[in-house]
């Protein structure tokens, strides 16, 4: 795994390339080869660090991808510092993301739900973050990157990405082939609506929506999605969200409970249905005058 400066290059060309893929799925790794000038085959042993950039490479690639100057003096700081050259008489390098979490906070014991805060879950922009950790808790989950790759749809070098991510956030750790989980319950919590969260949502609903497409009698008896149209006393709203809440929760240890061997999405939505005033219910009389 790539770990700290040795790679930061790499992660930072992984981090471009998978926020490209998010804007635009169509995206590929060809594409982001031939955006950068170089081949396919060149980029994907990049990416998997079995090859190091030359800092006229470094230098040719941070010009077609138009980098910010402080981007850039960090891409060539990370590349001279992997080649052991004297490049810089600056600091040889600025973290990006150097969000950290208190190993000391009581909150972190792993039987208790850990409250990981709404500006850090910016940083696992991307669905697939949240899974990764998940999938390390099953029975039959196997240390690999094209492993994961393969069970959650998405490219190797996006696995790598994401992994590298959540080591640096604390959220995962590894030693050898032992990848754990380092909190059991992972509770995002946000006050006012916030990009990151909204982002996670929408990928989750389109999944859901992919899995209603699938017809067929396996996927019918593997997912169970419902719904409920209903008039409602706004004042009775905070005692619903309430009930829901504890309903996840409840749900969580039931599910969780023994060795676990696949990987589920509960999405829970309730969102108004009207666009104006709320409506006024009329008595029959009034309906038979419209």
């Amino acid at each position: 795994m790539l770990q700290g400066n040795e790679h930061y290059s790499v992660k930072f060309l992984r981090d471009i390339l998978s926020r490209k893929i998010e804007r635009n799925p169509a995206y590929s790794m060809r594409a982001f080869a031939k955006d950068i000038g170089v081949s396919p085959t060149y980029i994907s042993l990049l990416l998997k660090g079995k090859k190091k950039l030359s800092m006229n490479r470094a230098i040719q690639i941070s010009d077609l991808l138009h980098l910010k100057e402080k981007e850039k003096q960090e891409f060539l700081k990370a590349v001279a510092l992997e080649r052991s050259l004297p490049y810089f008489d600056a600091e040889l390098l600025t973290k990006v993301e150097n969000q950290s979490l208190d190993s000391n906070n009581k909150n972190n014991e792993y039987d208790l739900f850990y409250d990981l805060d709404t500006e850090t879950f910016k940083l696992l922009h991307g669905w697939h973050h949240l899974p990764i950790l998940d999938l390390t808790t099953c029975a039959n989950f196997v240390p690999d990157y094209q492993w994961i790759a393969g069970k959650l749809g998405i490219p190797d070098f996006t696995v790598r990405d994401a992994v590298d991510r959540l080591v640096r956030l604390g959220l995962l750790k590894i030693e050898g082939k032992i990848w754990t989980k380092t909190h059991k319950k992972l509770e995002i919590q946000s006050k006012t609506s916030k990009s990151g969260v909204r982002a996670f949502h929408k990928a989750m609903i389109n999944k859901a929506l992919k899995s209603l497409e699938d017809t067929s009698e396996e996927a019918f008896s593997k997912r169970r999605i419902g719904s409920l149209t209903v008039a409602v006393n706004m004042q009775n709203f905070a005692k619903a969200i309430s009930c829901i809440e504890k309903f996840q929760k409840d749900l969580i240890d039931i599910l969780s409970e023994g060795d676990c061997t696949e990987l589920y999405q509960l999405n829970l939505q309730l969102f108004t249905l009207l666009k104006d005033q709320p409506i006024k219910r009329t008595s029959s009389v009034d309906i038979k005058k419209l």
